[in-house]
């Protein structure tokens, strides 16, 4: 956030507060701009002083990247032997890794995520009976292009996320 959209947000919620005190004007309308104004500006204040403070860290830490110096410090010796002793290397159980992925994705909440527009689209066949064709219609094909949104996602997941544990 710079200051300029800092200086607009706290303006627009200044008139915001006008608007809803004088025009809106009964006791809820004056609550809102009482107290919720005034903390929406705070909130503001502070969100905009916390992300100047990490802007200035990041600039200093790019520095240190760039030239190299961060990974020379004990520090991050030390935080680098602390995480290759929590995450060991592992091996595939599988005989290939893109086998060892698929079947790493095969999780529950994949099928249902899948079987769930599998039954909604059994669901809309059941309107035709009913002599609603266009619904009917309408559902299956949103349900079906939902379902194999999901079964391609699923495939691209598969082969480019990095599994943990």
């Amino acid at each position: 956030m710079t200051k300029k959209s800092l200086v607009v947000y706290i303006v627009f919620t200044v008139l915001m507060g006008l608007f809803l005190f004088f025009v809106i004007g009964d006791m809820a309308g004056k609550c809102a701009a009482c107290i919720v104004c005034p903390m929406l500006i705070a909130y503001l204040l502070y969100a905009y002083c916390k992300e100047s403070k990490a802007d200035t860290k990041a600039r200093e830490m790019k520095a240190q990247y760039m030239n190299g110096s961060y990974f020379e410090s004990p520090e991050w010796h030390e935080k680098y032997v602390a995480y290759l002793n929590e995450h060991t290397f592992e091996k595939p159980k599988y005989q290939s890794m893109k086998l060892d992925l698929l079947k790493r994705f095969q999780r529950r909440e994949y099928l249902v995520k899948m079987i769930l527009p599998l039954f909604l689209m059994f669901c809309t066949l059941c309107l035709i009976p009913l002599g609603r064709y266009y619904m009917a219609i309408i559902g299956f094909c949103l349900f079906g292009f939902l379902f194999l949104a999901r079964v391609f996602t699923v495939y691209r997941n598969a082969g480019t996320e990095v599994v943990e544990g």
